[in-house]
This record gives structure tokens, sequence and C-alpha cells, in this order.
């Protein structure tokens, strides 16, 4: 066979030269490209500063692992309410899923003072103390399933109507009261310390080898937060609405608590201190490459997770002894 394709290949050179010079050239272009490509170090996408504020239309849904001092996404224009339109609305879209919890708010990196309950009420989230002290209104919500539209903006506005309850999206809403000593530098830039996503943690989870626990895998609401690396990268693996959406089948849960286990050990840091080895503080684009996002979370804990033999496989970074040895 290699010998009738040489033969057929001398052939057309010499009675089609032109057409044998053109495809070779064309050929040689393909190889060199596939090449070049494979070659090339394919670059992640920049992430933008989670702590801006910043507008959009078309903006992807973040992922919030861990704990992390997070601004967001302004959802509605800039409104104005009240007799003299002395009452400026905003509300921030600070994760795509919801939040395990709110901490402190901060207004211009200065922390806010008390702030009412919200009662569905216009004292909703009133600051009682500080700077901004009855001049200002916070309300937020970690976006769960039972969450109600926000009584402010319902009240203030048709457009927000009882449907717009922000489930699966943790969000702030604010009123600022127009005061031209505490507003003199114009709006504020807010910011807020939140705890991210609810993940699941096959140690403690009766129905799993050496788990124990109530936890579930096909039951989410039995996840706990955590900030353990190996955790986070199980649930992205496994995320339908923001993540790989992989069977859960298809991961080796076994790998995953070792590799948590190893997260979770104390180790020594200056001073008389421990600290767990590993922890995953981060923001996450939905939109971003799978790859570049599963490549992070592995990051975070100096480890490697791949496909292999029809499953998902992580290990997170830690001495091992050897398998065996070798002499002589």
């Amino acid at each position: 066979m290699t010998v009738a394709i040489q033969a057929a290949v001398a052939y057309f050179a010499t009675n089609y030269p032109i057409a044998y010079a053109v495809t070779k050239t064309v050929l040689t272009l393909a190889a060199t490209t596939a090449i070049s490509k494979a070659l090339t170090p394919r670059l992640r996408t920049p992430s933008a500063q989670q702590d801006v504020e910043y507008s959009g239309t078309v903006e992807t849904r973040r992922i919030i692992y861990g704990e992390m001092l997070v601004s967001g996404m302004n959802v509605i224009p800039p409104l104005v309410s009240g007799t003299n339109n002395e009452f400026l609305h905003q509300a921030l879209a600070l994760s795509g899923h919801e939040l395990n919890s709110r901490g402190q708010i901060y207004f211009n990196r200065t922390a806010i003072g008390t702030i009412t309950a919200i009662t569905g009420s216009d004292d909703d989230g009133k600051i009682t103390s500080g700077a901004w002290s009855n001049k200002a209104w916070v309300r937020a919500y970690r976006g769960t399933n039972e969450q109600t539209a926000d009584y402010k903006l319902n009240t203030a506005f048709t457009e927000w109507t009882s449907g717009h309850r922000g489930r699966e999206v943790g969000y702030i809403a604010l009123t600022y009261q127009f005061d031209e000593t505490v507003y003199k530098t114009g709006k504020p830039e807010v910011t807020a310390l939140v705890e991210g996503k609810r993940v699941y943690d096959p140690r403690l989870d009766s129905t799993q080898p050496g788990g124990v626990g109530s936890q579930r895998l096909d039951d989410p609401s039995t996840f706990t937060y955590s900030s353990n690396p190996a955790l986070c990268l199980a649930d992205y693996l496994i995320s339908t609405r923001l993540g790989l959406g992989e069977d859960t089948d298809r991961i080796d849960w076994v790998l995953v608590a070792d590799a948590a286990d190893i997260c979770d050990e104390l180790v020594n840091i200056p001073g008389p201190a421990t600290q767990k080895r590993y922890t995953c503080n981060v923001i996450l684009s939905a939109t971003d490459r799978f790859e570049d996002n599963i490549s992070k979370l592995a990051d975070a804990m100096s480890g490697v997770c791949y496909y292999s033999g029809g499953l998902w496989r992580m290990f997170a970074g830690a001495w091992q002894s050897s398998s065996f040895t070798l002499d002589e």
C-alpha cells in the first residue's frame, strides 16, 4: 500500500506540478497551524474586580466559594422616589446562587452602623447609628427560595412587583435619602463580606464509605458552608445550574473525602498558632471555560483534578510515602 501511494504522489507531482505545489503548500500550512495551536498556552479569561460596583445587560452569574469581600452588579438603573425625588434606590446582585450568610456591609470601606430587621415596612434595613444614621436603608437577601420581594422597592415602583423575589440571587437593596452633608462626595461605594455556596461533604454522609452524618447528595438542603477546596471543586463538578453538571455517579467520592481531609489538616504558621492546610476563597464566572474554573479550584489545594476511567478524580498537594523502592 505504501509503494502504491508513493507512486501515485510521484505521478501527480510529475503531471500536475502546479496543482501539486499548491496542495503541498496548503497541507504544510494546515499542519503548521495545527501544531502551533496545540503548543500555544491557553490564556485564562481575566476576572472582573470583585469589590467594585459594575453595570451591564448580559453579565454572567458569579459563583462565590468561601468568604469574600464583594460588591455587585447594578440590576436596576438609578431610580428616585419621594415628593421631591429625595430618595435614591439601588439594587446590587452579589451572587448567582444562594449565599450562606451576609456579614458586615461597608460604605466607602467604612462599616455601616446598626440596621433594623426586615419586617415588611418602611423601616426595613434602616441604619440607626453611625455616619449614615436615618439617611440610608440597607436590606440584604441571601437568595433563598422562600424570600419575598423587597418591600421598599415594591411600594415605591410599580415595575418592581411581588414576583421580583430574587430567588437564587444574593443581593442587597439600598435606599439613600438626600443630604448634602452626609453624601457630600456622592453615593457611597457598597461592599459586603459574605459566605458563599453551601457544599456537599461526603464525610458527613452516612451512606458514603466512611461517612458519618445526615448530609445527602440528592438533598441540597442538607449541604453546609465550607471553604474546603476539595468540597468546593466537587460542588462545581456536579452543579447543574452554574457548574459542569456532571453526573454524581462519575465522581470518585472516596478521593474527594481524602483530599478534603488533607485540606483540613492543621499546619503550623509563624507564632504559636495553626491554620488549615488549604482553604478556598474565590469568585468564579459561570461562563468561563470549565477547565479554567476547575483549574482554579484545584490550584487552591495545590492539587490536580482529571477525568479517568469513567470518574472525576482529585488529589490535594501533600507528601505521600513511596509505594515501592528501587535498588540495585
